[in-house]
């Protein structure tokens, strides 16, 4: 851990970049409630690993005394003291098994198995204006050997924006090594490309780990390769494509989101400019979501797990489910981030109102970020022999009028 160089690194990452129930369910319908598993926070902090051992083995034979029929799936103990269940007791008796549960001694919460349904998955929209047109960057990722190509894409117009007014800046006709637009263009808006170019911070020795698709790391923008001495060279794949065939290597097969991510964080085109934010960055690929599924709380923190023991200096996680700060991923993550720094995206439902912040980014002390998506164009215009400043909405467009 470099204290020196992390901070700055955060702030880049966020360019980037959520009791006993007497009834069992989520507060979002699209999230799905497994009834059977429940995982269960205990009270002894994690940096008592002698006490947090000895808290769960009590909290086992406490079980056992009590006759609740029971399964241990996982325990967790680095980022978090809490143990992953499955009861199995027929529904009209399981509000009864919960209540004494919830009497053992250190139990701090019960928590439902939820799992977040694919579509929540964050988002990141770069655009790129070059005279009238806007261009997306679009790396290849097609198998076999490639190289990342740039490639210019259908106009996209912002809705209900008046045509007739237009930009009266020069066309760029510049071409940058076949990128139909500037490939730096996001790191210079932010000022990330000054950082480059005025100092030797690039992310060198700092772990990431991206808990998400998992990565491409077979792009040479990613380094080509998986494992010791690749730039992904930790992760698991925690589901499979199928949901429920874990493996060895996390490669991103069916999104991309995971691969997005990390190029965003720490890509390095061998030949092009485009660089990530911290481009000399070590990953580590956790898959938590496969080709048809959302990520469950279970597999969430699984993956958190692993990455601390990984030594992650920064967990990044682009996705999440309508929840609150006592949801157990929000629990998890805010467990975390004592430890390491947590940067969660915040959701995609900012356009329904307050409340629709996603776990685990609503975890106390998880560094929760969002971004605007501002299809308002502003423009000035100089108008004399008017003596009031006032500001003139028509058409979508701001006109500031002097």
């Amino acid at each position: 851990m470099k204290p020196s160089t992390t901070s700055l690194f955060l702030l880049f990452l966020l360019l980037c970049v959520c009791g006993v129930l007497a009834e069992i369910k989520d507060a979002h319908p699209l999230n799905l409630v497994n009834d059977k598993k429940f995982i269960v926070q205990l009270s002894v902090h994690v940096t008592d690993t002698a006490g947090v051992t000895l808290e769960q083995t009590n909290f086992l034979k406490a079980l056992d005394l009590l006759g609740v029929p029971y399964k241990v799936i996982t325990q967790y103990t680095l980022a978090w003291n809490a143990i992953f269940l499955e009861i199995n007791v027929d529904k009209h008796l399981l509000k009864a098994r919960l209540e004494l549960i919830d009497k053992i001694a250190g139990v701090v919460n019960i928590f439902p198995e939820v799992v977040s349904p694919i579509g929540q998955l964050g988002t990141c929209h770069c655009l790129r204006l070059q005279q009238e047109h806007t261009f997306q960057y679009e790396l290849s990722v097609s198998t076999g050997p490639r190289k990342a190509t740039g490639k210019r894409l259908k106009r996209q117009d912002p809705p209900n924006v008046d045509q007739s007014i237009t930009s009266t800046e020069p066309a760029v006709s510049k071409h940058y090594n076949g990128y139909a637009a500037d490939p730096l263009s996001a790191l210079k808006l932010t000022g990330v490309h000054t950082i480059h170019q005025t100092t030797k911070l690039a992310g060198t020795g700092i772990k990431v780990g991206i808990l998400d698709t998992g990565i491409d790391y077979e792009h040479p923008t990613l380094g080509g390769c998986f494992g010791p001495g690749c730039r992904v060279a930790y992760g698991y794949d925690f589901v499979g494509d199928d949901g429920n065939t874990p493996g060895p290597r996390p490669l991103d097969k069916c999104h991309g989101h995971g691969t997005h991510c990390a190029g965003i964080i720490g890509g390095m085109d061998p030949d092009g400019p485009f660089r990530g934010v911290a481009y000399n960055v070590t990953f580590g690929a956790y898959r938590i979501m496969s080709c048809t599924s959302g990520a469950s709380d279970s597999v969430v923190i699984n993956a958190i797990e692993m990455a601390m023991k990984d030594g992650m200096d920064i967990l990044s996680m682009s996705f999440g489910a309508w929840g609150w700060a006592e949801s157990a991923t929000a629990a998890a993550a805010s467990s975390a981030a004592e430890h390491v720094a947590v940067v969660v995206a915040v959701g995609n439902d900012g356009d329904k109102g307050i409340w629709t912040s996603g776990a685990p980014s609503v975890g106390y002390q998880a560094i929760s970020v969002a971004s605007i998506n501002n299809y308002v164009i502003s423009e000035y215009y100089m108008i004399p022999d008017i003596d009031s400043s006032y500001l003139l909405c028509t058409h979508n467009i701001f006109l500031n009028m002097h």
